[in-house]
């Protein structure tokens, strides 16, 4: 026998492809759609207000008047009122002919919906409108809070004195309160005509034009910049529409790895001038549903390019006023691209600006901001590029704590002393970055000690000597040594007698030793603190030319690299003006040539580093020669019972 049970599929009624609760989708739209707190409501029937004008109306001559009472809030416009589409649209959930209206504020038809949000506790709102001649009115009754309500219409005989009424009735007195609330700080931005409960509305762009702000006006967006505040900050607005306020660096960057100092905005060389705060309106900025963020699309990059050439306009006035050292600094880094075209261009001289942007960066280029090492004025980039030799390097120096490298004893034409740069913050090696993008071949003197490949570079093209990389030094003899200091090179020489001592030397540093024993030596000519040396038989320093840094094949020409594979004894030097070696020198302790070999551990490889400052072994030689030294010792303090 056949089931008579209806079939699953029978009582599914699929006539749209889409069943809707609308109950569930009215509380959810009144209750969660619009952020912020549930004053926000009253702004969207501002919006609306504004757009009952025709597209061309002026923004001056839309106006409006909002009352309140204990219990009730109003706004009445005096624009086109509503034909009876539109009227219809107001009783329509999402309904709205605005969509492809670009001059509107408003798109998508639940604006006046967010005036039933249950802690507004509204019980009423009603709507008053001139519809082709006729007085219509429109009565939303709230019964039970979080349901749509009732709606009744009616024809009124009176002829109203406006275009367009609501007036919103709540439960309890502080609903008026938090709409008007809103409403005020959303009005401070649109430039219309409001009055307050019989108070005239003050617009920012009003209290701008009357401290003789910098106004601007540029397709789709104008605005102005102020002194005001601590600068950076700028205000963004769609058709007047307050979106956000956030730093003038977020927002040209868009939010994408900002870093809240310079190179924000050298991304998208976009001057900084310090002090100033921007408010801006983009009528076609695209916004969110929200509307509070907005879409990175071609309508954003125009208005940044639009700010882009405003900044550049107020940072032209800012140098011909102060010509201030770090806004000149600051903004050369900003605009290096730019700039580097400029002072390379032949034909700039007696050329006339034919922009803002031309006449700031001839501005940056000439401003006479950069000292030289031991020369009185003050020079510009201009300057420095043209007193510049072809083939050498501009040499500069941020930090000046190498002013004296190798003595001087390297081909240039002068040291730049730039200037600490503290505009917003400054940038991490700023200088490094700006200089190599104005002349391309730069060296930085304090942090050359620690380029092997630069310097050897630097040899390479003749700019350095190889031999300046060698301090001079002088070995003193066995004649010229206190009892004092004869003593203390015995007392470590019998340690380095020990095998494992001596070869944890040779195995690091790659020399085939032999034996090993201590020397004095003087350093002439050099400004550096020198504490220890490695030198041949002869007190020559060592370097590759004399001993190699690398193991050799056996297959390598002997004229290579002529001691290769050759045992050798080696002097280990120390530098008899240190401090540290001095004291121990002067000290009474009976393991002063222990610790005098434990410093010599950390020092030999910085050391041989400075002798030959291109080889690679530094920082292995350095950790483990200290590592294999101690443990020799160690073992050596052990077997002699000295410990």
């Amino acid at each position: 026998m056949r089931n008579s049970k209806p079939r699953i599929l029978d009582e599914f009624v699929l006539p749209h492809g889409l069943e809707i609760d609308l109950d569930e989708g009215w509380r959810k739209l009144i209750s969660r759609q619009f952020g912020g707190g549930e004053g926000r409501g009253f702004c969207e029937l501002i919006q609306n207000f504004l757009d009952s004008y025709p597209s061309n109306t002026p923004w001056a001559e839309r106006r409006a008047v909002i009352l309140t009472n204990v219990s009730e809030i109003l706004i009445r416009d005096f624009g086109e009122g509503m034909h009876r589409g539109r009227l219809k649209l107001a009783v329509t959930l999402g309904g709205t002919d605005k969509w492809d209206d670009e001059s509107k504020i408003g798109k998508f038809g639940m604006g006046l919906f967010s005036m039933f949000n249950p802690k507004l506790g509204t019980e009423m709102l009603i709507i008053n409108t001139n519809c082709e001649g006729e007085h219509i009115e429109l009565v939303y009754t709230v019964v039970e809070p979080e349901k749509r309500p009732t709606i009744s219409a009616r024809i009124l005989d009176t002829d109203p004195p406006f275009s367009t009424q609501i007036r919103v009735v709540f439960d309890n007195d502080s609903a008026p309160r938090k709409c008007l609330e809103y409403g005020e700080r959303s009005l401070r931005y649109y430039p219309c005509s409001v009055t307050i409960n019989g108070r005239p509305n003050r617009s920012v762009w009003e209290e701008a034009r009357e401290k003789n702000a910098h106004m601007f006006e540029e397709g789709s967006c104008d605005g102005f910049v102020t002194g005001d505040g601590w600068g950076g900050e700028i205000t963004l607005l769609c058709k007047y529409e307050h979106i956000m306020r956030t730093w003038i660096g977020h927002l040209i960057t868009g939010g994408h790895g900002t870093t809240l100092d310079l190179r924000d905005y050298r991304k998208k060389s976009f001057p900084f001038v310090p002090g100033l705060s921007v408010t801006v309106n983009c009528s076609n900025l695209s916004v969110t549903i929200s509307r509070d963020q907005f879409y990175l699309d071609s309508a954003y990059h125009s208005m940044v390019a639009v700010l882009r050439k405003q900044m550049h306009e107020l940072l032209g006035k800012t140098l011909s006023e102060s010509g201030d050292k770090d806004v000149v600094l600051g903004n050369q880094y900003i605009l290096a691209n730019d700039l580097r075209t400029y002072i390379h261009s032949p034909d700039r001289k007696g050329k006339t600006p034919q922009s803002p942007e031309e006449e700031v960066i001839g501005k940056l280029a000439a401003a006479k901001v950069y000292t030289l090492n031991g020369r009185r004025n003050r020079f510009s980039v201009i300057d420095i590029k043209e007193m510049r030799s072809d083939g050498l390097p501009i040499f500069y120096s941020p930090q000046q704590t190498n002013l004296r490298w190798l003595g001087g004893a390297f081909k240039h034409d002068f040291v730049v002393l730039p200037p600490p740069c503290h505009l917003h913050g400054g940038a991490p090696n700023l200088y490094d970055t700006l200089f190599a993008d104005l002349f391309g071949d730069v060296i930085n003197l304090d942090t050359i000690k620690g380029d092997t490949e630069k310097i050897k570079g630097l040899v390479e093209r003749g700019i350095v000597d190889k031999d300046a990389l060698s301090p001079k030094c002088r070995i003193a003899g066995q004649r010229g040594l206190s009892e004092p200091e004869a003593r203390m090179l015995g007392e470590i020489d019998s340690i380095l007698a020990h095998g494992d001592v001596r070869d944890a030397v040779a195995k690091h540093v790659q020399l085939p030793v032999d034996s090993i024993r201590t020397v004095l030596f003087d350093v002439e000519g050099t400004n550096g603190t020198i504490a220890t040396g490695v030198f041949d038989e002869s007190g020559s320093p060592l370097n590759e030319t004399s001993y190699s840094n690398f193991e050799q094949d056996e297959a390598t020409d002997a004229d290579q690299s002529p001691a290769a594979g050759k045992p050798r004894t080696i002097l280990l030097g120390l530098h008899r003006k240190h401090p540290l070696i001095g004291h121990l020198m002067e000290s009474d302790d009976p393991h002063r040539a222990y610790y005098t070999l434990t410093f010599l551990a950390h020092e030999l490889a910085l050391c041989q580093k400075m002798l030959v400052p291109y080889s690679p072994f530094y920082h292995l030689v350095k950790e483990r020669l200290a590592a294999d030294m101690r443990r020799a010792m160690m073992n050596h303090l052990l077997v002699s019972g000295d410990v």
